[in-house]
């Protein structure tokens, strides 16, 4: 289904009662931060949609370029190093770089990316999402990330950022390697929920509830956690395994505590004292279901 009608304007177009604006995504810094795409797909307005977009690119014609850019920066080096230049080391860094890049994707390693990262914004005027792209752009901008508006092709960026996927702006955000490709997924993070599942916590960025039964699943038994000094490890932990045992009392745990962590753990007052072996940082309690240690 599309919309009634289709106005373009300089800059923004109306698509049947909404006004919307289109971004591009044109450079990403040097080292992708994985919740990058997080700041536009959870940003207060729900009228934000990132759409991004990947394409194989032509990795063999990607490294005759980065040759030839190798071979320039040597020629720089070598009329650095008769002026002394104090930027030596700089040259020297980007030279590794692409090299490092070159051997990538020499070797198969890396895959080469055609990527175009857009965002569509609607609301319910063109001052509306004017306001609201000055925002993202600002927003984005700390963290490295450079947006430009499409004003001149809003039908392509339409086209581009529907149902249909068709990239019609043709990778404009430009190439990526496929370990920049990879931290920038999962770019919507979905909230897990099962019925029959306990919490585990909450989602960093949406804050919606993580439950879910660790013994319905295949492989599903291991946890590792992992935090600063007192950022909650051990009370994460420790509530995780209350909820379980809430769930099915004939749960009954193997725990190996060499700190004392959860030495709390075994003395609640529900828990029959023969239950456990001693209040020491080695608490053991063992049944013949769900082990968990």
């Amino acid at each position: 289904m599309g919309p009634s009608s289709v106005a373009y304007e300089l800059g923004a177009c109306r698509s049947g009662e909404d006004w919307i604006k289109h971004l591009c995504v044109t450079s990403m810094p040097s080292k992708i931060n994985p919740k990058i795409i997080d700041l536009i797909n959870t940003h207060p307005s729900t009228a934000v949609e990132p759409v991004i977009h990947f394409n194989p690119a032509d990795s063999q014609q990607m490294i005759q370029k980065i040759d030839r850019a190798i071979q320039k920066l040597k020629v720089k080096l070598r009329q650095q190093q008769k002026q002394e230049d104090p930027d030596i080391g700089l040259t020297k860094q980007q030279i590794a770089e692409h090299q490092f890049i070159r051997d990538e994707l020499k070797t198969g390693s890396q895959k080469l990316w055609d990527v175009g990262v857009y965002i569509r914004i609607r609301g319910d005027s063109k001052e509306a999402v004017t306001n609201e792209a000055r925002s993202i752009t600002d927003e984005l901008a700390k963290n490295d990330v450079a947006i430009r508006t499409i004003d001149y092709q809003s039908d392509d960026a339409l086209t581009s950022t529907s149902p249909i996927a068709k990239d019609m702006l043709g990778g404009a955000s430009g190439k990526m390697l496929g370990d920049a490709v990879g931290a920038m997924f999962p770019f919507s993070a979905s909230t897990l929920y099962e019925p029959n599942g306990v919490l585990i916590g909450y989602h960093a960025v949406t804050d919606e509830p993580f439950a879910f039964d660790r013994w319905n699943r295949e492989g599903g038994y291991n946890a590792l956690t992992i935090g600063d000094l007192g950022s909650g490890k051990s009370f994460g932990t420790m509530m995780m395994l209350l909820r379980r045992l809430a769930m099915d009392p004939d749960t009954i745990l193997v725990m190996i505590d060499p700190v004392g962590g959860l030495d709390k753990l075994p003395t609640r007052p529900e828990h029959d004292a023969s239950r456990s072996v001693g209040r020491t940082p080695s608490t053991q309690w063992r049944s013949s279901r769900h082990p968990s240690t």
